[in-house]
């Protein structure tokens, strides 16, 4: 995970843009600006003035990608994808869930390092 650090510090942009606001801490760790349609998972998720202000937030920062998780609602992502023009990444990252063992996420570190990987992938597309 550690040489990730470098990797990420050397991307332009470091935009990360998901549905929740989650993942603060990678985007803390990682230096990545975060933009979200809602703050924490709530029933008020996707409401149009959330969308409007992160398709607002993807235009000033050119952000290139979007990311769904994998246990929230996709239709205000798909929403914000449709309205920015902007794609969302063809796998989803994880939020508070680890999978089975033998899954691909059946272990904390395993589940960060999915993460990441599809993070750096995404953005580096």
């Amino acid at each position: 995970m550690h040489q990730m650090i470098a990797l990420f510090h050397n991307l332009v942009p470091r935009i990360l843009v998901t549905s929740e606001r989650a993942y603060q801490y990678l985007a803390d760790h990682y230096g990545l600006k975060e933009g979200f349609v809602f703050e924490i998972d709530t029933e008020e998720n996707g409401t149009l003035k959330q969308i409007k202000n992160l398709i607002s937030f993807i235009e000033d920062n050119d952000a290139p990608v979007l990311f769904g998780e994998s246990n929230v609602d996709p239709r205000p992502m798909e929403t914000v994808s449709e309205e920015s023009g902007v794609p969302i990444y063809d796998k989803p990252i994880y939020s508070d869930e680890i999978g089975e063992q033998g899954e691909e996420i059946d272990t904390y570190v395993n589940y960060l390092n999915y993460n990441l990987e599809v993070l750096y992938d995404g953005l580096t597309r």
